[in-house]
């Protein structure tokens, strides 16, 4: 299509912007949540696209860090749909970050999306991970429990176990907070202070069975996030997936989210402790940004 107009959202597309999310996922859609915040949002962009004076069309870029950009919240009007909008937004948005970003840029989609996975590829991203969406009912914690809250004295430890674990390399170091994925070692000094890492040994585990390595958060009164587990061995994966839901019960929850990695192994385990598993996974891609500008 030409005659596009492609810029910079403000506060006058507000009442375009709720128009258009309320077409998406049956009005179920956050975008009209998020756009006061991602207007004012200096160090990212919030692009928009019109048609003359129809918004049809939108997507967000954010900087995680200064060397982690995230790109989200890509939304074209169904009116509009099949003509190569969304392409046209993700390409404006991938100049805008070559221009502004350096590092890394990242994005999140539904592997049932072929679409974008597609267009994802013939733009310089590369598939850095594929996941389960999960969740699991809270359980009563067990005394002892099999969570141990990792501590200053034995912080280094879990970052080098961490560091060195076989998922966490596979996952370049990813870890996430639902549809977001943040590169996590710069991060767990603050998440130590948070009280979000934990050991993970089962109560009845043999003395010097090596632990699990689990990051999770209280995201809301409900949601427990789990947003990275590192098990020992494979053979552990059925006891930790039973034992998780306590995990939702020690924040206060009343039940636990997850995005596991997609494995047949882990898919199992998670059924078998009565965890409800989506139709549908998430994939991961990541595209370098200049290093210089």
């Amino acid at each position: 299509m030409s005659n596009l107009t492609f810029r910079q959202a403000t506060m006058a597309d507000k009442e375009a912007i709720v128009a258009l999310s309320s077409q998406i996922w049956d009005g179920h859609d956050y975008l009209h949540h998020k756009f006061d915040a991602w207007v004012a949002d200096k160090q990212g962009r919030f692009n928009v696209v019109y048609d003359q004076e129809t918004l049809i069309g939108c997507n967000k870029l954010t900087a995680h860090s200064p060397t982690e950009w995230w790109l989200e919240g890509i939304r074209v009007s169904p009116q509009y749909r099949g003509r190569g909008i969304a392409r046209q937004l993700h390409q404006y948005a991938l100049a805008v970050a070559d221009q502004i970003g350096h590092g890394h840029l990242r994005l999140s989609t539904a592997d049932s999306n072929q679409a974008i996975q597609k267009l994802c590829l013939d733009t310089g991203f590369t598939l850095v991970s594929h996941h389960l969406i999960a969740r699991l009912p809270a359980r009563p914690t067990t005394n002892p429990s099999p969570f141990q809250p990792v501590t200053t004295a034995d912080f280094s430890l879990f970052q080098k176990k961490l560091h060195q674990h076989s998922l966490f390399k596979s996952c370049h170091g990813l870890s996430n907070e639902g549809w977001s994925w943040y590169e996590t070692l710069p991060r767990l000094p603050q998440w130590l202070a948070e009280g979000r890492l934990f050991w993970w040994t089962p109560v009845s585990a043999a003395p010097h069975t090596p632990p699990a390595l689990i990051i999770a958060q209280k995201r809301s009164e409900t949601v427990c996030y789990l947003n990275f587990i590192a098990p020992p061995t494979p053979a552990a994966l059925p006891a930790l997936w039973q034992d998780l839901p306590q995990l939702a019960t020690r924040f206060g929850c009343t039940h636990l989210d997850a995005k596991p990695v997609a494995v047949e192994a882990w898919q199992q385990a998670i059924q078998q402790a009565a965890g409800e598993l989506r139709d549908f996974g998430s994939l991961v891609y990541e595209r370098p940004l200049p290093l210089i500008h």
